[in-house]
């Protein structure tokens, strides 16, 4: 019995140290998750056609060294997919690829033949070489992405900023044949040129993208390269993986400038492991004043109407659920005459005029206004017909009130724009039910009015007037124009109103005022309202946004009447120069 129990007891000793010593062994060679799989995070040993979001923006690097240690313990890829803009558009056609043996300081990366053979095969996508050595959005992640994986092979895409949906769901479709487990890594910087609180804004509907997985909303946001952004969500879409951020900022956050151009990053991934993301509801609006483009704005530019828009930049309106103008007046379906003359106020827009709202990014105009039926009932309807052309709903009327004078905003928290001129006879009646009738389907309702007395700088009896009733059927927000100057806001009884936004594109040349404009940007919650203000002002037509101390006494003015007003118990704050929170009234 003794020696059963002395061999029991030997046995046992000696797995004992066996076992140990196998795990110290392997311990020191790496190998310990082999053994004992518990001892450590699971390793996925391919990235089973995981992908990437990530910056080339140069600050962000700091952030990019963590995130590729982080990934490090999460993917081993065999291969990766690296796509980015092509910003120098240097590509013979929309879409390149190369076949470069690239040099870096500490390491070159194994080329992928096989799928940059598929990409150049089939007439998609021609080769580059030498040209891409000046792409940052290569140059700037390469190096860290050879320095986490060496041992992956990688080939490499870039994407005009005018490639189609066509062209970019056709090379989805040609890396996925080729390569359904590679890694994709998506090189994409967010919101550019814009101030911090409207970069921010913008992100808005960036983030719901990616966390949906949602290409359609990647297509919309504010990004140098929509075609990767769909790209990229339509990968995650059809590989039915999740989303993990991993950071996300903007360079005037991060250096508390609030007065000067930034550009804000996201850093993230997909994978089929991640805990499902969600974001909570907003609904975004951008709303810029009056637009007109006839007269001496399309004597000034009749070559080349977006270069109206070459100082303020097209990304301003980009990126939200609702970027709203007031159209002032209507589009001719043939060229227009070249009339100069500052007393003609039958107003006649080129055919172009549409594609250049749809340029800046504009969804929805107003065509409640005085100026709509200058080239009479069936001028509207060729307005009507070329805006939705352009992917842009018309809304509301001159003369008349409607359905159509009521919008839906398609966003995640209900929203509803109301439009009405003032100045023709209209029955309030109308106005109000359809304000009542959205507030009680649980829209925000937004009233766009055209109103007030021209060049007049503070508020008529009249539109305060009509103010108050519009409130009390339930309007959330008002936000005016015709004045064709910026004119005063004001909480009434704890509703914002702005009661005009002047102009935006004009050739009221004769005063500083006229020249001067104001927009509004908001984002809607269930609780509140967050809104910014962008004072702009133009020369010859074109519009910039105002930025350094003539802006920030231009806000102060503005908001000061407003900061620290009371709603419901609660109180307007002011985020910062130029962006408040109010309550939503109940």
């Amino acid at each position: 019995m003794k020696k059963i129990l002395r061999l029991v007891l030997f046995i046992a000793v000696t797995v004992g140290l066996l076992y140990f010593g196998l795990i110290r062994g392997a311990y020191q060679f790496g190998q310990l998750a082999s053994i004992f799989s518990l001892a450590q995070p699971k390793m996925i040993t391919a990235s089973r056609g995981a992908a990437v979001l990530v910056p080339h923006f140069s600050i962000t690097a700091p952030q990019r060294e963590r995130f590729w240690t982080e990934l490090s313990k999460k993917f081993t890829p065999d291969r990766v997919m690296v796509v980015s803009v092509d910003h120098f558009g240097v590509g013979q056609s929309n879409i390149s690829t190369t076949k470069r043996q690239w040099q870096f300081q500490t390491s070159s990366p194994l080329l992928d033949e096989s799928l940059t053979d598929k990409l150049l095969e089939s007439g998609l996508a021609t080769e580059l070489d030498g040209e891409l050595i000046a792409e940052h959005g290569l140059t700037q992640i390469l190096p860290e992405l050879i320095h986490t994986w060496p041992s992956a092979k990688y080939s490499e895409v870039t994407i005009k900023d005018v490639v189609t949906l066509a062209e970019v769901n056709e090379l989805y479709r040609l890396i996925n044949e080729e390569c359904p487990d590679c890694l994709l890594v998506a090189s994409v910087d967010w919101s550019h040129y814009n101030v911090s609180s409207l970069a921010q804004l913008h992100d808005q509907l960036a983030t719901r993208a990616v966390v949906e997985a949602n290409s359609e909303l990647a297509w919309r946001a504010e990004t140098d390269s929509p075609q990767t952004m769909y790209l990229l969500t339509k990968w995650a879409e059809e590989h039915q993986l999740t989303w993990q951020q991993f950071a996300h900022s903007d360079s005037g956050l991060d250096d508390k400038s609030w007065n000067s151009e930034t550009t804000s990053y996201m850093l993230g991934y997909y994978a089929h492991d991640n805990v499902s993301a969600a974001v909570d509801p907003v609904t975004t609006f951008m709303i810029g004043g009056d637009v007109m483009f006839d007269r001496s704005v399309n004597h000034l530019f009749a070559d080349n109407q977006v270069e109206i828009f070459s100082q303020f930049g097209r990304r301003v309106f980009w990126g939200t659920d609702l970027a709203l103008v007031n159209l002032e007046g209507p589009i001719s379906d043939i060229p227009i005459d070249d009339d100069t003359n500052p007393n003609n106020l039958i107003f006649n827009f080129p055919p172009e005029s549409a594609e250049t709202l749809k340029y800046i990014g504009v969804n929805a105009v107003s065509l409640a206004n005085n100026h709509t039926l200058n080239k009479g009932s069936q001028g509207e309807v060729k307005t009507v017909n070329a805006l939705k052309q352009a992917g842009i709903a018309a809304i509301g009327h001159q003369n008349s009130f409607d359905s159509s004078s009521s919008y839906q905003v398609a966003g995640p928290v209900p929203m509803t724009v109301v439009t009405i001129n003032t100045l023709e006879q209209f029955d309030q009646q109308l106005v109000i039910t359809a304000i009542q009738r959205a507030k009680e389907q649980g829209q925000f309702v937004l009233v766009m009015p055209h109103w007030g007395y021209e060049y007049q700088t503070h508020h008529s009896q009249s539109q305060e007037s009509l103010t108050k009733e519009w409130i009390a059927a339930g309007a959330g927000l008002i936000v005016g124009g015709h004045p064709h100057v910026v004119q005063d806001v004001q909480l009434v009884d704890g509703v914002l109103v702005v009661y005009s936004l002047g102009n935006l594109v004009f050739d009221q040349y004769f005063s500083a005022e006229t020249q001067e404009g104001l927009m509004v940007a908001g984002l809607v919650n269930k609780d509140s309202v967050q809104l910014s203000f962008y004072p702009h002002h133009s020369v010859n037509s074109q519009p910039e946004i105002w930025l350094g101390a003539d802006r920030k006494q231009i806000l102060d003015s503005l908001l000061q009447a407003v900061v620290g007003e009371a709603v419901d118990g609660q109180t307007v704050s002011q985020l910062n120069d130029d962006t408040i929170l109010i309550p939503r009234k109940k």
